[in-house]
């Protein structure tokens, strides 16, 4: 009986490089095997012991010597085999690394590249992350000078991961894959104890009398499943639950007819949406996100080299947002992807949510998909932070880098702040000309924090109102100037945002920077119609359509607006205690008038009662229902804005 060849029960013997010169398979790592870990630092105890059990067998040069049992199976694909290992990952990566060492020591890496390299594409290879992949094909098609080899860095012996590391063709976000890193830590170990081992190469890939050898044990045919590898392999490191989201994901792509352009170094090719992905979200994305691993808070034993929360969570707020553009306004799905009050009473809630609960919320639309692709690939800026859009003059409406943090918290300040990060984002992906980013996110700040967003059904209002602006976000203040009809904001909000984009369109700045450096004080946050009023300017605008008023009227009504700007900044600037004190300014109100508005609520008491204003931003919905922001709104509470303006129209009144 050929020796090669042992009964069923006991498996089949096979050579590493046997799979491939005489099989013709690939040997693919699955998506569910965990990281390469034998290179890792914190085993160093195991890899030395391996490694010198493999040195001792090449030495010994007796053949057959078995590395214990290879759990796997054989799967057809486009007339090739793929050899898919379920156990035994990690000593078969450590055999391809030794393969390829010994190939390039002795000068037979072109007898290697014959059997194991086609297509430029390494047949030894990881489908865990494509950056791994992408290793195993440049190692394979790379050599090495051993006589080039960088100085070792002090107390490591690391002259070949190093020389490998500096090499043209790595991938400086390649050091985020902890399998790459693994791998030349290993690399590291052989050189030490295999350097200068020539023969040994011959030994390893003599095909009659294999040195080192393990017994393969298809599941597919002793009909065994996967869930009994798993329950074999327990002592692994199981996958992480994003690790676990992202390989059904993965295949979930396939479902997808859509084509993408990958450039990989110089070359640029046609690639499917799922390869495009996988390359993307271990290479360049992780790239990005890299920088901000240390948002989410872990335990004291958990290091902070992790991106999958901050991955997680900006998944979930572009999955929610963009389901959000196409829902009902009341959403039981909706809810638990913003994760709301409601949401979280459910049993089934969890913060971290898996691909199946994301099928099962019908979130994965083609639409959700393209839009997290789309998202991800506007906002990565190379190895860096987000590509700052915004200047800090307009800060104020549009914290770019903040709110970035707070999506990767999915910990956002208010709903108003969501929908102002979907804005930020579609403009980006809609806009390759940035130029008019300011003016959009100056406008959607002023919609968003002057309109009530409190629940789903708001949010998901305030979503489609954004969603029907973009195609004309560019261009907004043109857009507003048009008198185009806004859905769902506060239309006192939309008024004045139309009428201040007749003056922002002026020839000269000075509108433009008076009523931005008003906006800005924190009280108003954008809303400024009472000024706008008080200046005679709405009344104006109402009558013609527009502020084309003729020159000797332009410097009439600037100076309007600039002293009651200045007397408005003064009287409301939260820092000043001159008229923040004893009441002084609600008296002074009342001298002219009374003034206290009326709660609007559904029993007789609450129709009855009346409340003083306030100028404090406070808790209970005080600064919403009582506050001096709901009486000034434009085009509403005639008369008692009439008694505020005639406190700013008294000559007693000392700014």
């Amino acid at each position: 009986m050929n020796n090669t060849i042992l009964s069923t029960q006991s498996g089949e013997r096979l050579s590493f490089y046997k799979l491939f010169a005489e099989k013709g398979y690939r040997l693919m790592i699955p998506i569910i095997q965990r990281d390469y870990v034998q290179g890792r630092q914190s085993t160093q105890e195991v890899r030395e012991t391996f490694l010198q059990a493999l040195y001792d067998y090449l030495d010994e040069n007796k053949p057959n010597r078995d590395l214990d049992f290879v759990y796997g199976s054989l799967n057809t694909v486009h007339q090739t085999k793929d050899f898919i290992p379920l156990d035994g990952q990690q000593r078969l990566t450590t055999l391809f690394l030794l393969h390829w060492y010994l190939a390039q020591i002795s000068e037979n890496m072109p007898n290697l590249r014959e059997t194991i390299f086609e297509e430029n594409k390494s047949k030894f290879s990881y489908e865990t992350r494509s950056s791994s992949a992408e290793f195993c094909d440049a190692l394979i098609d790379h050599d090495i000078d051993f006589h080039e080899l960088l100085i070792p860095d002090e107390g490591r012996d690391n002259s070949l991961s190093k020389t490998i590391a500096n090499s043209s063709w790595y991938y400086l976000s390649w050091k985020y894959d902890p399998t790459i890193q693994s791998m030349l830590t290993m690399l590291d170990a052989i050189h030490k104890k295999f350097a200068g081992k020539l023969e040994f190469f011959e030994r390893l890939i003599d095909e009659e009398q294999p040195i080192i050898t393990f017994l393969f044990l298809n599941l597919k045919e002793f009909k065994l499943t996967d869930d009994l590898y798993i329950k074999m392999n327990s002592r692994g490191k199981l996958l992480t639950a994003f690790e676990n989201f992202k390989a059904k994901f993965e295949q979930h792509l396939d479902s997808l007819d859509k084509p993408y352009y990958l450039t990989r170094g110089s070359a640029t090719e046609k690639v499917t949406i799922k390869e495009y992905f996988s390359y993307k979200i271990d290479m360049d994305w992780a790239n990005l996100f890299w920088n901000y691993r240390t948002l989410q808070n872990r335990s004291k034993n958990e290091k902070d080299d992790n991106l999958d929360d901050e991955l997680s969570n900006f998944i979930r707020v572009i999955f929610a947002n963009q389901y959000a553009t196409s829902v009902k306004d009341i959403d039981d799905s909706l809810e638990y992807l913003l994760g709301t009050q409601n949401a979280k009473k459910r049993k089934d809630y969890t913060h971290l949510i898996s691909f199946h609960k994301y099928k099962e919320l019908n979130a994965l639309s083609g639409e959700s998909v393209l839009s997290l692709i789309d998202s991800f690939d506007n906002l990565v800026n190379g190895n860096d932070k987000i590509k700052s859009y915004i200047s800090d003059f307009y800060q104020f409406y549009y914290d770019e880098h903040q709110v970035f943090e707070n999506a990767l918290k999915h910990n956002f300040t208010n709903n108003q702040e969501r929908v102002c990060f979907h804005a930020y984002v579609r403009y980006l992906i809609l806009n390759k000309d940035r130029k008019g980013i300011e003016q959009w996110m100056r406008v959607i700040h002023n919609l968003t924090y002057n309109t009530i967003i409190d629940g789903t059904p708001e949010f998901t209002r305030a979503v489609k109102s954004i969603e029907n602006l973009l195609p004309h976000s560019a261009t907004i203040i043109d857009y507003l100037q048009e008198n185009n009809k806004i859905e769902f904001f506060s239309s006192w909000q939309v008024l004045e945002e139309k009428i201040k984009a007749h003056l922002l369109n002026k020839s000269t700045n000075e509108w433009k920077t008076q009523i931005e450096n008003t906006e800005k004080q924190s009280y108003f946050k954008g809303q400024i119609g009472f000024i706008l009023e008080f200046s005679g300017i709405v009344d104006y605008y109402n009558e013609h359509g527009n502020c084309d008023w003729a020159d000797d009227e332009e410097k009439k009504f600037f100076e309007f607006f600039v002293t009651y700007s200045q007397k408005a900044i003064a009287i409301f600037e939260n820092k000043n205690q001159k008229y923040n004190s004893d009441f002084v300014w609600e008296r002074a109100v009342l001298t002219k008038g009374c003034y206290p508005l009326k709660f609007k609520g559904d029993s007789v008491t609450q129709k009855n009662k009346i409340n003083l204003l306030h100028t404090d931003v406070a808790s209970n919905n005080i600064a919403r229902d009582f506050s001096w922001k709901r009486l000034l709104r434009i085009e509403e509470n005639e008369r008692e804005k009439i008694f505020v303006k005639q406190v700013f129209d008294d000559d007693r009144l000392k700014i």
